[in-house]
């Protein structure tokens, strides 16, 4: 092979090289980059904007992500689930945006904890019976920010065992007609 043909099959490799690896970089750009678009509420099936309904007048107020994923799984749902998941988006729908902000502040410092302790807690709560979650929640709305700060701080630093006789503890200083 001469110079000239050795020279330009370099050339030519090195352009083959340099055109793949743009065509790797648009594809890969333009995958990472795909965000899911914004879905019209009046275009969703029927069944859907039944179980959605509760979130329609915001429902474009919602990230295109949020939205899709709640169209996944209005999708998924038997008929049972759907009815639970369209009193669950009422509830939502209805928070103040003090309590919105609270749900939300407590979300982030859930997602803060180490996964074992995420599945810990997750573990927990399913296993109380549902008058338990329900005087939880109540105590837990009567307290004042200072009180649930302080309450929070108390609480992260306890081992499980304690923890649980913590909270036992609590319930049961509870008036007795919050335990109903």
């Amino acid at each position: 092979m001469n110079s000239l043909s050795m020279i330009k099959c370099k050339l030519i490799t090195k352009a083959v090289i340099a055109l793949t690896f743009c065509m790797i970089t648009v594809l890969l750009s333009a995958e990472v980059s795909a965000k899911p678009a914004p879905v019209n509420f009046d275009e969703l099936a029927p069944e859907l904007q039944d179980t959605l309904s509760p979130l329609s007048k915001n429902w474009h107020n919602l990230s295109p992500p949020m939205q899709h994923r709640m169209i996944k799984r209005a999708k998924n749902a038997d008929s049972e689930e759907r009815i639970r998941l369209k009193k669950q988006a009422a509830r939502w729908n209805n928070l103040s945006p003090e309590q919105y902000q609270k749900l939300r502040e407590a979300r982030q410092r859930f997602d803060k904890l180490p996964p074992h302790k995420r599945k810990e807690l997750r573990r927990h709560w399913k296993g109380m019976s549902p008058e338990k979650k329900r005087s939880l929640r109540r105590y837990h709305h009567q307290l004042s920010p200072t009180e649930l700060e302080e309450l929070h701080k108390k609480v992260e630093q306890l081992p499980d065992k304690e923890r649980r006789d913590f909270i036992d503890k609590l319930n049961q200083q509870q008036p007795k007609s919050e335990k109903k």
